[in-house]
């Protein structure tokens, strides 16, 4: 019985494998070729699906019958085969076992041939993970290369996908060109014959314009053969071809190429980079006219803005002086602390009336809707569609400025337009030679540079204000300040007193963080003195002293004088510190904080440098074994010519008797005079003119 069921199932199981093999070849009989003896086929349903969404292999790439060969072989195993692949990559990797490495990943390109992320992620790992593995920088340029071929491997298989050409695009342009060795990696891209072969010259291997090349070709590939975006937003899919234009004419200058050369490939980028702005971008928000993204054009702000404007001129012709009188009736409802902070100077609101204005400007805000829903007659109607209008204009220049923010797009069209003037070029020039003399040691000719190139760069802030802000333009000129300063340090001078860049160490120490409470405290001790309280006025000046000292941290070249206008404002505060210390009858303490930047300003002071010399002259007396009176008398002379000017500079920088070096210098001086004075039977006067230096020192000397 049991033996007829079984019988029964298996005639039933052949019935339903016949019934289901038409149905079967129907859904998934291959496409056929029409040939001179036969005629072709459009293939079963699945077939046709494929060929219509383009997903059979030779419309995603190249065929490799290798990768066919393993897909049949392991008969729907393949995830696994994949997986376990992987885990043995990863293991390579671990163990450094890079040949091993290189055998795991290329099965992979066998069983994964169209999994875009694969070729992505395993690209990038041999360019930015395998290269740091190695300690010579050849063999990283090699596994960075490893990377870049990987990557172009895996377009042959998907030559329908930009996500790799971008990716082969960025390792080119930004690994090369951004990693640590790029100075090294940017010169063996360009010598490598093996990887360029004949198809570039050498003047065409940088990194920067081969990135660029490829970016090209992912922009060709989305406009030519109609394949969506994917990966990036379309807005910064379109930004990288230019920002490599922008890069290489950086590049170029940092390796030393100017004039001619530079100003081209900058004028090529501002080219460039108008072209971008010139694009439809879509965006997020959808156009209720047309169901579709709404588009922009990052170079359309402005003539929206202009747009609006003339909507609102036309606005108010409807009704002269009606938009002035509802501003004259709000500002009449603003109460009088509104009003009071309003007409307060910002510098001197407080952070209360900071908000407060705010609030009062924006209660102040006439809209053209306002204007025009009080239009009267015929032309009311007109007004309001203008209004509605104008609003809209807004609204897309407001959205246009918030994608140009993305790619910071004011920031590189403004670059690009300032770096082919001939004073900014002539400045970059300037500070790479000056780079090169101090590299080499030829201190001289570096200082030369610096202060050349400090006058260039400070005509094209003068030209170009608005460069000011930008944290780029800040940190180059910060550069040129900083190399100057060492320059000087290690010749052991100061900025010139007409130094150029001057006005921009102003910004820096305006923008420091200590340098309000700085200036508040200096102001309430002043406060204070004026009001006779001596002790708030002791420690309000403590407390700015200290303040000062991490602005001084924040701008270093402030030590060797590069602002004399800031030193002297320190300088003055020492001063009146000084003078309070003594009112209370309180010795000028060491370490202050700002001990080392009045120390460096009296040992470039005219009168150290007299006083020193007389000191020296006068001292050379007493190595005589029998000098003569006249000898001894012109010692004497000496002397006290020398102490007179140390007087002086005491006058000048009272806190410089607090500096132990100075002191002791001081008191050798001191004891040399007493020696010649000796040597003539004579005592130190009664009214010493430095009698506040021994009384705080040459007692210390005899306990």
């Amino acid at each position: 019985m049991s033996r007829n069921r079984s019988f029964r199932r298996k005639i039933i199981y052949l019935v339903l494998i016949g019934l289901l093999l038409p149905a079967l070849y129907v859904l998934g009989h291959p496409e056929a070729q029409s040939t001179e003896d036969a005629k072709g086929s459009r293939g079963g349903w699945l077939a046709q699906i494929r060929s219509e969404q383009k997903l059979s292999q030779a419309q995603l790439g190249e065929i490799d019958p290798t990768s066919e060969t393993i897909k049949l072989a392991t008969f729907g195993l393949r995830p696994i085969a994949a997986n376990l692949l992987w885990h043995k990559a990863i293991e390579c990797k671990k163990k450094k076992d890079w040949t091993n490495l290189s055998a795991t990943l290329n099965q992979l390109t066998k069983v994964q041939p169209n999994i875009i992320e694969f070729w992505r992620f395993q690209g990038w790992n041999l360019a930015y993970n395998c290269s740091t593995e190695f300690d010579d920088y050849r063999q990283r340029y090699r596994w960075v290369i490893k990377g870049i071929e990987f990557i172009k491997l895996g377009q042959n298989y998907n030559d329908r996908e930009p996500r790799l050409l971008s990716n082969i695009g960025w390792i080119i342009s930004q690994k090369i060109g951004r990693a640590d060795e790029h100075k090294q990696f940017r010169k063996m891209f360009r010598e490598d014959d093996d990887y360029h072969g004949m198809a570039r010259s050498k003047s065409e291997r940088d990194n920067w314009l081969v990135g660029k090349e490829w970016y090209q070709k992912a922009e060709d590939l989305v406009d030519t053969e109609d394949v969506p975006i994917t990966g990036d937003s379309p807005l910064i899919f379109r930004s990288k071809r230019p920002m490599c234009q922008m890069n290489y004419s950086e590049a170029i200058e940092e390796d030393g190429t100017f004039g001619e050369k530079a100003k081209t490939a900058w004028e090529t980028a501002e080219s460039e980079w108008y072209e971008l702005g010139q694009l439809a971008i879509p965006t997020t928000r959808i156009d209720p006219t047309t169901k579709k993204p709404l588009e922009i054009r990052l170079g359309d702000r402005e003539r929206h803005l202009e747009k609006a404007a003339e909507m609102s001129k036309e606005i108010d012709s409807f009704a002269p002086g009606l938009r002035k009188k509802i501003l004259d009736e709000k500002r009449a409802k603003l109460t009088a602390k509104q009003l009071k902070a309003m007409n307060t100077p910002p510098p001197e609101r407080s952070e209360e009336q900071y908000r407060i204005a705010a609030e009062a400007e924006a209660l102040l805000v006439v809209t053209d809707k306002e204007v025009a829903g009080k239009v009267e007659g015929k032309n009311r109607s007109r007004a309001l569609d203008l209004a509605k209008q104008a609003r809209l204009e807004r609204e897309r220049a407001k959205m246009t400025n918030s994608y140009r923010s993305i790619v910071n797009y004011d920031h590189w069209l403004l670059r690009a337009q300032v770096e082919q003037t001939d004073n900014l070029l002539t400045a970059r020039r300037l500070v790479y030679e000056g780079d090169e003399a101090f590299a080499s040691g030829n201190l001289p000719e570096a200082g030369e540079k610096y202060r050349d190139g400090s006058v260039a760069w400070m005509n094209v802030l003068a030209q170009f204000p608005q460069l000011i802000p930008d944290r780029d333009t800040a940190e180059q000129v910060d550069h040129v300040i900083s190399q100057y300063q060492k320059t000087l340090d290690q010749r052991d001078e100061l900025f010139p007193a007409d130094f150029a860049l001057a006005p921009f160490v102003q910004i820096q120490v305006a923008d420091a963080n200590e340098t309000p409470p700085a200036r508040d405290f200096a102001k309430k001790a002043q406060k204070a003195l004026a009001e006779g309280d001596l002790d708030a006025a002791r420690a309000s000046f403590r407390d700015s002293i200290a303040a000062w000292n991490k602005v001084l941290a924040a701008v270093p070249s402030l030590r060797l004088l590069s602002d004399r206008k800031t030193v002297k404002e320190i300088t003055d505060l020492t001063r009146a510190y000084a003078a309070v210390l003594k009112n209370t009858g309180q010795p000028f303490p060491e370490n202050f904080g700002l001990e080392s930047f009045i120390w460096v300003q009296v040992e470039h002071d005219a009168l150290t440098q007299a006083a020193r010399k007389a000191a020296d002259k006068a001292t050379a007396v007493l190595d005589k074994k029998k000098p003569s009176k006249e000898e001894l008398a012109a010692a004497d002379k000496g002397f006290q010519q020398s102490l007179a000017d140390w007087r002086k500079v005491l006058d000048k920088f009272p806190s410089a008797i607090a500096d132990k070096s100075i002191a002791d210098e001081l008191m050798m001086t001191i004891e040399h005079y007493k020696q010649v004075l000796q040597k003539q039977d004579k005592k130190l006067p009664e009214k010493f003119i430095l009698q506040d230096v021994v009384d705080r020192y040459g007692k210390a000397k005899k306990s």
